[in-house]
């Protein structure tokens, strides 16, 4: 599903077009507003611009194409280990 659900679509586009307006400040993660990646990039950074993206491979490759500066990518999980991804 590359969806987000409803109920955040609107908070995504807002915090896309921050995002564009300042891609160094930007921080890529996998996951829906008020995820757990979320969260942990406010906390890393909380001046930072928090981009949503469907998955770890487009938070990479928000950096590469320069919507972002940096990417959040988790390597392990407290509930269940390691992040195969």
């Amino acid at each position: 599903m590359r969806k987000f659900p409803a109920p955040a679509l609107e908070l995504v586009e807002t915090m896309r077009l921050a995002a564009q307006g300042d891609p160094a400040r930007t921080i890529s993660f996998g996951g829906a507003p008020g995820s757990n990646s979320h969260r942990a990039a406010g906390q890393f950074d909380p001046d930072a611009l928090p981009l949503p993206c469907h998955g770890f491979n487009d938070a990479i490759d928000a950096v590469k194409t320069g919507i972002a500066g940096r990417a959040l990518i988790p390597i392990e999980n407290s509930q269940h280990g390691r992040v195969a991804d």
